[in-house]
């Protein structure tokens, strides 16, 4: 039987405390027993109510992780691990590198199996916030990576390259069932096309030039519905030039993950208008509940839409042929259901917890001093 500290801060989405119920609390695991540490304040999302099947205790500071909390953390991390006989720790989120660093100078000997657990916006934040020399040392301290996406292999090296052969990319699953969401596909009075997660002003540009592309290509009514996370001045700035262009976008705060599923249900196409790699979540989110997309190829999102079965996809910058298949599809209610339907079956085969469950129980169960090897779908191409 192997056991299983999970480290997570306590301060932390709901998106990430209900993976980190489901994972522990979900029926599926074999000779793996699990344990959480909360770092943190108190009023946490995740609480003893929650994680059921779970061994919970807390480490609880203030402040951000600067170098005395962090070892202080680190220091009690240890003292629990080793009073529950627990010699497996998967830490999870930005912090894990360097709390991994610290774990290791407290546990001095003892021998510890260290996994991180993180994604593309993690290893963003924490590039920009330590050097980058202390996060290659910090990354020798890890005995296994785990990243969520693909797009976040290359990042990874370009920060650590020591972690070459220490890496496994295991998209995380969906936190609804997409196979139990009643998508009734039908044609709406006004096709409703969606578009979420911007990070940057030229995303936002870009859906306004596509919407004057369609406008020209197409009579049919549309709506572009727009949430990012976008500062309100700059939501505001691009949704006064929409209507001074007389284009039907809208720009508003992106909600909750909840709100979010609920608008892609009522969305006939989700377009990617982006090149950010956190485009590949908002992808599979939309294909979950049958909602086709449209997005560029060679970005993060384009490895989830498979090219005329669940969505299009087309050269970057291209918004004239976007915009023309867009205006295709809107003229087929047929083509938008059997591209939906494609998709939400291979997103429920592909990001199920049990596929997740499965994948992460061979890393937990696996010799830590076997040679690992990069995934084969990773190996440069020429």
């Amino acid at each position: 039987m192997v056991r299983i500290l999970h480290i997570m801060q306590s301060g932390i989405a709901s998106k990430q405390a209900r993976y980190l119920c489901r994972l522990v609390n979900d029926g599926l695991w074999h000779d793996v027993q699990h344990h959480v540490c909360l770092l943190g304040t108190a009023g946490s999302a995740l609480n003893g109510d929650l994680l059921t099947q779970s061994d919970l205790f807390s480490v609880q500071f203030l402040g951000e992780f600067k170098e005395l909390i962090t070892h202080r953390a680190a220091r009690r991390i240890v003292t629990q691990a080793l009073q529950q006989n627990i010699r497996h720790l998967h830490l999870h989120g930005r912090q894990a590198f360097v709390l991994a660093a610290a774990i290791r100078k407290h546990a001095g000997d003892v021998p510890l199996r260290i996994l991180a657990s993180l994604d593309v916006e993690d290893l963003r934040v924490s590039s920009a916030v330590w050097p980058q020399w202390r996060m290659k040392h910090a990354g020798r301290a890890v005995d296994q990576v785990i990243l969520n996406s693909r797009s976040g292999l290359q990042q990874c090296l370009a920060i650590m390259p020591d972690l070459a052969q220490r890496i496994r990319v295991i998209p995380k699953p969906l936190l609804h069932e997409a196979d139990s969401h009643d998508r009734k596909w039908r044609p709406f009075p006004n096709h409703v096309l969606f578009a979420a997660d911007f990070l940057k002003r030229g995303d936002a540009r870009t859906v306004l030039q596509l919407a004057q592309h369609l406008q020209e290509l197409s009579e049919a009514q549309f709506k572009i519905e727009c949430r990012s996370n976008l500062s309100a001045r700059t939501r505001h700035y691009f949704a006064a030039q929409a209507e001074k262009e007389g284009l039907p976008v809208t720009f508003s705060e992106l909600d909750s993950e909840d709100d979010t599923l609920d608008a892609l249900m009522k969305t006939d196409l989700a377009i990617c208008p982006s090149t950010d790699p956190l485009q590949d979540a908002y992808i599979s989110e939309a294909q979950s509940v049958g909602t086709p997309c449209i997005a560029f190829l060679k970005t993060a999102a384009s490895e989830s839409v498979l090219n005329g079965k669940t969505g299009y996809l087309v050269e970057q910058g291209d918004l004239h042929a976007m915009a023309t298949i867009l205006a295709r599809l809107m003229r087929s209610v047929t083509s938008l259901e059997n591209l939906g339907r494609t998709a939400r079956g291979q997103t429920a085969r592909l990001y199920g917890m049990d596929r997740h469950i499965e994948a992460l129980q061979r890393v937990y169960l696996s010799d830590p001093s076997a040679t690992t090897c990069l995934p084969r779908a990773e190996k440069k191409r020429h």
